[in-house]
């Protein structure tokens, strides 16, 4: 617009002054859209990180899901070869028990412990076919009465047949 006279002077200088006006906001309006694109390339790059590390995260998971899953398989392998041991040693004990009752059986009754044990047949007690083993001054008939020829108590049913 090219600027004539004085009476346009004035009119050209409104419209200056507008223009400028209207630069000066545009302006502003680009600083302020300037401003939030780098607001948003900044938060762009914040959730990129957090993206990144989320999945460093749950690489990191699955990696330690792995490792409790072959930790898993090897406690339980552990325990079964513990309850496979305490068997054979529950057997060992077993064997070993009989093993010792059946040598103790074989040693004569007197070698067992140093000490004679109480004879276990009537022959072996002095006692003749249709005699009683002889009694003690003093002793207590009903004890003797009492107590079977393996030094267990008798039943009510076998006092009564030796009264």
């Amino acid at each position: 617009v090219f600027l004539q006279g004085d009476g346009g002077s004035k009119a050209d200088a409104q419209q200056i002054t507008s223009l400028q006006a209207r630069c000066k906001a545009l302006e502003d309006e680009r600083d302020a859209v300037s401003d939030q694109l780098a607001e948003a390339v900044a938060k762009v790059r914040d959730e990129k990180d957090r993206a990144m590390t989320a999945s460093a995260l749950q690489s990191e998971i699955h990696t330690l899901l792995r490792q409790q899953d072959l930790t898993l398989e090897l406690l339980g392998a552990r325990e079964e070869e513990l309850d496979d041991m305490r068997a054979t040693l529950d057997e060992a004990r077993v064997i070993f028990c009989e093993e010792l009752e059946r040598l103790m059986g074989s040693l004569p009754a007197t070698d067992r412990w140093g000490i004679q044990s109480m004879p276990a047949t009537n022959a072996e007690k002095g006692i003749t076919k249709g005699k009683h083993p002889p009694h003690t001054p003093g002793g207590d008939d009903k004890l003797h009465r009492s107590i079977g020829s393996k030094g267990t108590p008798l039943s009510a049913e076998n006092k009564l047949d030796m009264d």
